[in-house]
């Protein structure tokens, strides 16, 4: 992902991951340690973290794990 990420594009980032591996949004936000109000924000680009690259991060490694272990 490029440096200068939009909130659009962070939005769509965490929808795709997230509807990839078939979670609803509360189970996603649990596996990332964060609400689901949380993630619903992302989500519709209300807002973006400060630490987004932190956060892709993690996203990535939940949707690792899960691919892995189906």
């Amino acid at each position: 992902m490029e440096d200068k990420l939009t909130k659009e594009e962070f939005a769509d980032f965490v929808r795709f991951m997230r509807q990839s591996i078939n979670l609803s949004q509360k189970d996603f936000a649990d596996a990332l340690g964060v609400s689901n109000t949380t993630v619903s924000k992302w989500e519709q680009a209300y807002f973006m973290p400060h630490r987004a690259k932190l956060i892709i991060k993690n996203i990535r490694t939940v949707v690792k794990s899960r691919i892995k272990s189906a």
